[in-house]
């Protein structure tokens, strides 16, 4: 089986996923105020790099994201 390496197109992608996972996730950004419950955004950077960089970077995203609370 082939493996093959994050090169660093992919971990910088990652990286700046992972910086407004941060930013929506410790600011008011990330919140909408809804009359019965407080909704999040935190999840589509999430979502938008595990489609655009893989299962690998989604998962790191998803760990980022709920650590991040």
């Amino acid at each position: 089986m082939k493996t093959k390496k994050k090169d660093t197109r992919w971990m910088t992608g990652v990286a700046l996923m992972a910086a407004i996972v941060i930013v929506l996730a410790n600011t008011p950004l990330g919140m909408i105020q809804l009359p019965i419950i407080k909704a999040t955004t935190v999840h589509i950077p999430v979502i938008i790099g595990a489609i655009l960089f893989g299962p690998m970077a989604g998962a790191v995203l998803g760990v980022y994201s709920v650590s991040a609370h």
